[in-house]
């Protein structure tokens, strides 16, 4: 039983109070067939969303089965609508976008329905209403009668106890309103109709009982027809007292698929977003690793790639040891004489012929670098090395080309005479191929080669690493030492290993007592101080001349003579190559800090820069803070218009009883779902970015399980505070207000 007892209404427009009902009281129970007549302007509409608790009253009291309801809160409406009333409006209020099986099963999702049920009863409701050939056509396709026929099977799927009906016919033609009114009159044998209409017909021959208002007031309630009426209606609670996460997520995905347009839309507004977000923030964490940009006070080579091991104890590393380090995921390499880094090449073009004429000040000097190290997307053109005979080098250079670096290891850096080799033998260099350039473009005085790693091990490599650390010295007994720095050492493969061509500056500068002729033929001592050890390596030689010629500052010799020498010193300072600052810090955190010295020579910087380093990054993350903001507001203004649109479908599921928490989760659900979408969508786009060259740098590298969760995390609270902005404003008013602000009138 509903009664209203004084009830009144009114409404507030331009200051002034218009009263729309006054002192009403009325009872009606299930069973009854009421038709609500009057003029426009009467009440009619107002009483009857009163009634159906669609708008409040401001005086008097309404009592569902005895129950005042004057104390109830909006949720308590949201209950007694979904339970107990069933909509019937002129204007249809159904969703356009769903199809006729989805308008009604909607409404049992709403009153907790299970799946198997709802569809068991979708389907009886269609096949009663005559609509079991439109269930999947969409509702804005279908015609006024038949989207009168989808309300009241809407009604009728959820079982209501109470179907309100406000001008029903008002749109339709003669014949197919006479056909809902028929069914509504059929309905009203169990259920309580209440029907709002202009036409005093209708009330004359379907009503059981009539109403008449006149502004605001019930002037006339005449019985037409006995009925068999009951006291109560149906108020119990929901079995169900929310939509499961599961039928929440059902519908989000419902509404997706079914408003395509304005999907893509969100969705286009939600890459953006996403996209944005993630080039700052991983431009953010990128930071967070970056290596400082000033030079190392010990170390040449600075680059990103090399970390630098040294045994606490002093002693050599093994060959197990080596291995270990090459089998960790994150190191790529392991070059055995790192110090070979910190030396330049000097090279120049060849066409694998012939050699152009050397002036050595104008050759290139170029930094040595680890091929492994590199990506193919690191490469402009080209590929990566695949022996020692192949390099990647920096522009300007070309896929193709050779390069030619001369084969003395003492020739790099320092002052050279002129070598006494024609300059037309290519002979005299080693010869390498191009076969990549590597993207990044360093400084113009400086470029980069980088070899194969075979290329590390091989005695080039070893002499060059030592010799500036070890410089071997020539002495004779009583007369003299010498310290042959790597500007006095020349190789020549036709002095006899053991033999030394000494120049005249060096017997006159350093032996000068020594007549030539006890110096030449005469054993020399030759030894190196074993920097690592401090032990003295050395071996015995002979000057086999002295000369003038073009190697007059220094000593020349075979190759093997110096090498033997270097053979007692073992790999003392090893280079651990891995990809960049990220992948060091991981493998420097793995390292036995009790067995290993390690430096990272990247990571050197000053103090003064520290402090500059973390302001930066303090303004990087707020910069990002900021954006964050600017992001929220520019997704609300994007996102505005289409959430206004969907005003009314939101309206029409308040209407049915949705809680006011419903449509929030159901708001979080679908932007969330569009979000996560846009996430996977910008996810995928970064992993194909790790191999495919673009001029996105790659953040996921430097991206741990941390930062992926950040990101989700960030978005879908972005989400949940743009549902919440716009679930706000949605329950403002109450669902008549809504109505009539969407543009449809309840």
């Amino acid at each position: 039983m509903i009664e209203l007892r004084n009830v009144s209404k009114y409404y507030h427009d331009n200051g002034n109070v218009v009263k729309a009902l006054e002192d009403i009281s009325v009872t009606f129970k299930r069973g009854e067939f009421v038709v609500v007549t009057g003029e426009s302007g009467s009440g009619k509409s107002t009483f009857l969303n009163v009634v159906s608790g669609l708008d409040r009253y401001e005086a008097g009291e309404m009592f569902i089965d005895g129950k005042e309801t004057s104390h109830f809160s909006g949720a308590d409406f949201e209950h007694y609508r979904r339970e107990t009333i069933g909509f019937v409006f002129q204007s249809y209020n159904i969703i356009d976008a769903y199809t006729v099986y989805q308008n009604i099963d909607v409404a049992l999702m709403i009153s907790g329905m299970g799946k198997l049920e709802r569809r068991r009863r979708v389907k009886e409701i269609l096949d009663r209403v005559g609509l079991k050939k439109q269930r999947n056509q969409r509702a804005s396709k279908l015609s006024g009668g038949e989207k009168q026929r989808v309300a009241i099977a809407r009604a009728l799927a959820k079982d209501a106890p109470v179907i309100v009906a406000d001008e029903p016919t008002g749109n339709l033609d003669k014949n197919t309103g006479k056909k809902i009114l028929d069914l509504l009159k059929e309905l009203s044998v169990e259920k309580l109709v209440l029907l709002v209409s202009h036409s005093q017909k209708i009330a004359e021959e379907y009503a059981t009982r009539h109403l008449r208002l006149f502004d605001g007031k019930i002037i006339e309630d005449k019985t037409i027809k006995s009925s068999r009426t009951h006291e109560s209606v149906k108020t119990e609670k929901s079995p169900l007292d929310e939509i499961s996460p599961l039928t929440l997520f059902s519908i989000a995905m419902k509404n997706i698929v079914a408003m395509p347009k304005k999907s893509l839309f969100v969705l286009f507004a939600s890459l953006f977003i996403v996209f944005v977000f993630a080039m700052t923030y991983g431009s953010y964490v990128r930071q967070t690793h970056a290596s400082a940009m000033e030079f190392h006070p010990h170390f040449r080579n600075t680059t990103e790639s090399r970390i630098v091991v040294t045994r606490r104890d002093g002693e050599a590393f093994t060959d197990d040891e080596l291995e270990t380090f090459r089998a960790e995921s994150l190191i790529r390499a392991v070059a055995p004489y790192d110090a070979f880094f910190d030396e330049e090449l000097r090279i120049i073009p060849s066409d694998g012929v012939t050699a152009p004429e050397i002036d050595e000040w104008h050759m290139d000097a170029a930094r040595i670098q680890h091929a492994s190290a590199l990506t193919p997307r690191d490469l402009s053109a080209g590929r990566l090395p695949e022996n020692e005979h192949e390099i990647v080098a920096t522009e300007p250079y070309a896929v193709g080309e050779f390069l030619a670096v001369p084969s003395d290891p003492t020739f790099f850096g320092g002052f050279h005479g002129p070598r006494d080799t024609p300059t037309d033998d290519i002979g005299d260099f080693m010869h390498f191929e191009i076969v990549g350039i590597a993207a990044e473009t360093p400084a113009t005085y400086q470029r980069h080669i980088h070899f194969h790693d075979d290329f590390f091990p091989s005695d080039f490599a070893r002499l060059k690493a030592f010799i500036p650390h070890h410089p071997p010295s020539l002495e004779i007994d009583d007369f003299g030492t010498v310290k042959l720095e790597h500007y006095f050492l020349h190789f020549d493969d036709d002095i006899d290993k053991g033999e030394l061509v000494v120049s005249e500056h060096i017997k006159t500068g350093y032996f000068a007592g020594v007549p030539d002729e006890d110096f030449v033929g005469n054993p020399m001592r030759f030894f190196i101080e074993n920097d690592f050890t401090d032990e003295i390596h050395e071996s015995t030689v002979e000057v086999r001349e002295i000369t003038t010629g073009d190697r007059s500052r220094g000593v020349a010799m075979n190759t093997e003579t110096l090498t033997a020498l270097f053979d007692e010193i073992g790999r003392h300072q090893v280079g651990l190559v891995v990809r960049d600052s990220h992948d060091a810090q991981k493998v420097m955190d793995t390292l036995d800090g009790e067995t290993y010295n390690y430096v990272y020579p990247a990571a050197y910087t000053s103090e003064v820069d520290a402090i500059l380093g973390t302001v930066v990054r303090i303004f990087q993350g707020g910069f990002s803070f900021l954006l964050l903001l600017v992001l929220y507001f520019l997704s609300y203004i994007a996102l505005k218009n289409v959430m206004q649109a969907r005003t009314k479908d939101f309206v029409i599921l308040r209407s049915l009883g949705a809680r006011q928490k419903d449509i929030h989760r159901l708001n979080v659900a679908e932007t969330a779902s569009t979000m996560v979408i846009a996430l996977g969508l910008v996810f995928g786009f970064l992993v194909l970015n790790r191999f495919v060259r673009t001029p996105i740098p790659d953040y996921l590298h430097f991206f741990n399980v941390g930062n992926y969760l950040v990101m989700i995390l960030v978005m879908l609270v972005l989400s949940v505070l743009l549902a919440a902005r716009f679930n706000s404003r949605l329950y403002r008013d109450t669902v008549t207000t809504a109505f009539r602000e969407a543009g449809d009138v309840a």
